[in-house]
């Protein structure tokens, strides 16, 4: 067999044997020089992805602004989605 096939073959393993049969969302903070990056990565079923989408960054965007020790600078933000 394959030596890169069985490498790969037993890192699959090893991430299923991992898995506990739940999906929890994941958050990332990162502090830079320019501002806050906030990463959120969660499950949600495939024809509702768009909406959640846009339900989320409002309802976090809508916090922030409710939040007085933080200011949002500008009127314009930047919502991208890494793939």
């Amino acid at each position: 067999m394959n030596g890169r096939f069985v490498n790969r073959k037993e890192e699959i393993k090893r991430k299923m044997d991992l898995f506990d049969g739940k999906v929890n969302p994941v958050n990332i903070v990162e502090i830079n020089p320019i501002g806050i990056t906030l990463k959120v990565r969660f499950p949600v079923y495939y024809t509702e992805g768009t909406a959640t989408k846009t339900m989320l960054n409002r309802q976090v965007l809508q916090r922030f602004r409710d939040e007085p020790g933080i200011e949002l600078v500008g009127t314009k933000l930047h919502v991208t989605e890494d793939k």
